[in-house]
């Protein structure tokens, strides 16, 4: 009678495993066999293991994804090189109307500012800083494209919000011929 209940355990764990694998994407006749040889080890161990149907899930809404992903690219660049001929169209267009030829003058690289000087000198300037000019003022940070112009009013407000600094280049073509650090001008006495 013992051994016919430890026989029924036995096959009770198979018959567990063979469920569970089965809700898993594995075999439930070889886990059946794992579950009656290793019992609850080998419940242990199917309960451990990854759902392999949830991966294989996951692995085809990844590669639908993809898919649709590549071919959203291949929309967009197909769409970019349609504006792009019909830009080069109406700009030849432009040209002709014209008389110049835009693309024997176009730059291959983009314009940078120029860098500035190592060192400046600081300028010497008479009078107060309310001599400055009242327009035409530009800024810049080192590398990016430069703004402007800005009144003196402007520059000041923008000195005192934080967003020119010290080290921000201006310039202004009545003030003087290159760009310089805020803190090398008249400006800096605006500085908070």
């Amino acid at each position: 009678m013992e051994s016919a209940l430890q026989f029924l355990i036995l096959i009770a764990f198979g018959a567990v495993c063979s469920m569970i694998a089965n809700g898993r994407g594995r075999s439930g006749l070889i886990w059946f066999f794992v579950g009656f040889i290793f019992t609850c080890f080998a419940l242990i161990i199917l309960l451990v293991l990854p759902n392999l149907e949830l991966e294989e899930q996951k692995d085809v809404r990844h590669h639908q994804r993809h898919r649709r992903l590549q071919e959203e690219l291949r929309q967009e660049r197909m769409k970019n090189q349609a504006f792009r001929g019909h830009a080069k169209a109406r700009m030849d267009i432009h040209d002709a109307a014209l008389g110049v030829d835009t693309r024997e003058q176009a730059s291959p690289t983009p314009v940078e500012l120029p860098a500035p000087p190592p060192t400046p000198e600081i300028p010497i300037v008479e009078g107060n800083p309310s001599e400055l000019p009242a327009e035409g003022w530009f800024t810049a940070m080192p590398g990016r494209d430069a703004e402007g112009p800005h009144s003196i009013k402007n520059l000041v407000d923008l000195m005192n919000s934080g967003e020119v600094s010290k080290r921000t280049l201006v310039w202004n073509a009545d003030h003087d011929p290159e760009w310089l650090p805020v803190k090398d001008t008249p400006l800096k006495e605006y500085l908070t």
